[in-house]
C-alpha cells in the first residue's frame, strides 16, 4: 500500500494543477485539438437558452468574421471539424459548391468561418463530428414540484447568462465575443449547470435529471470519438472543432484525461479582452 500510495504521489507531483495539459506537453504531442466555442450565428432557436444573434451578414460583422478568420488560419489546422450529423454529408456537399462559386455562405457559425477558413487553407472537404440524434431531453415530469426550486434557478441562470451574451452583442466585436464565450470562467459555469440543477432531480427509479445528464455526455464522448478519428494512424494533425460552447466546454474535460493529443489554448488566436 505504501508503494502504491508512494507512486500515485510521484504521479501527482508532475501533473499540471489545473488539471489541463501543460504547454510542453501540449508541444510535444504530434497531433493538436483547438476547440472554438461559439453562439449560434443564425439562431436556430434548438436550446433551450439562446442568444438573440444580430445580422452577421451585414457589412460591419462580416469585416470582424473575416478578422477572426484570418487569425484562426496562424493555427493551420489540417482539419476543420464542424457541428454538424457525422453520418450525414449535406454539409461537405454545400462546401464543394461553395469551392466552386456554386453557393453562398448562410448565416452560420459553420458556414461563416468553418466554410470561409477551409477555403483560405485550400482544405478539399470539412468534416461533420456531431451525434445530434442524442439530445439532452430533460422532462422532469412528477418531480416537477419537488425540484420546482432547482428548475427555477436553472431558469434564472439560464436568463442571466443570455442577457450577459446579448450584452456582449451591443458592445464588442465577433472576435471579443468568442473570446469571453471561450474563457475558463465560462466553460466551468456551463458544466457546472448540469451537476447543480440537473443531476439532482431524481428519486428511486425515476431520474429524469442522472438520465438526461448521461445522455449529454454520450452526445459529447461521441464527438470527441469522430473527432479523433480524423487523426487516426497520422501524425502532425491540426484539428479545428468549432462547435456551440455547451459542446466545447465539456470537449475541454474530457481532453484533459488524454495524452493521445495536444490541447492548443484558442485564446492565442483570439483578442485579447
Amino acid at each position: 500500500m505504501r508503494k502504491l500510495l508512494s507512486i500515485l504521489i510521484s504521479i501527482q507531483a508532475v501533473l499540471p494543477v489545473s488539471g489541463q495539459l501543460a504547454s510542453k506537453d501540449t508541444s510535444a504531442q504530434k497531433n493538436t485539438i483547438a476547440l472554438l466555442g461559439t453562439y449560434h450565428f443564425n439562431n436556430p432557436n434548438q436550446d433551450q437558452f439562446n442568444v438573440n444573434s444580430d445580422d452577421v451578414l451585414s457589412a460591419k460583422r462580416q469585416k470582424e468574421i473575416a478578422q477572426v478568420t484570418a487569425t484562426l488560419a496562424r493555427y493551420k489546422p489540417t482539419h476543420i471539424a464542424l457541428e454538424f450529423n457525422a453520418n450525414d454529408t449535406a454539409m461537405d456537399a454545400r462546401y464543394q459548391r461553395y469551392l466552386k462559386g456554386q453557393h453562398t455562405l448562410n448565416n452560420s457559425e459553420l458556414e461563416q468561418i468553418g466554410f470561409r477558413l477551409a477555403k483560405m487553407l485550400g482544405h478539399p472537404h470539412v468534416y461533420p463530428v456531431d451525434a445530434p440524434g442524442i439530445q439532452l431531453d430533460f422532462n422532469p415530469g412528477e418531480l416537477a414540484g419537488e425540484y420546482g426550486y432547482l428548475l427555477e434557478q436553472l431558469g434564472k441562470t439560464g436568463d442571466s447568462i443570455m442577457t450577459q451574451i446579448n450584452g456582449w452583442l451591443k458592445k464588442y466585436t465577433i472576435g471579443q465575443i468568442l473570446a469571453k464565450l471561450n474563457a475558463p470562467a465560462m466553460d466551468k459555469l456551463n458544466v457546472e449547470l448540469y451537476y447543480k440543477y440537473l443531476l439532482p432531480i431524481g428519486k428511486s427509479d425515476n431520474q429524469p435529471g442522472p438520465e438526461a445528464v448521461t445522455r449529454w455526455y454520450k452526445r459529447n464522448l461521441l464527438v470527441l470519438h469522430h473527432i479523433m478519428k480524423l487523426a487516426e494512424g497520422k501524425k502532425n494533425q491540426r484539428i479545428l472543432v468549432i462547435f456551440g460552447q455547451g459542446h466545447t466546454a465539456m470537449l475541454k474535460q474530457f481532453l484533459s484525461y488524454t495524452s493521445d493529443f495536444g490541447v492548443v489554448n484558442i485564446q492565442q488566436f483570439l483578442p485579447a479582452n
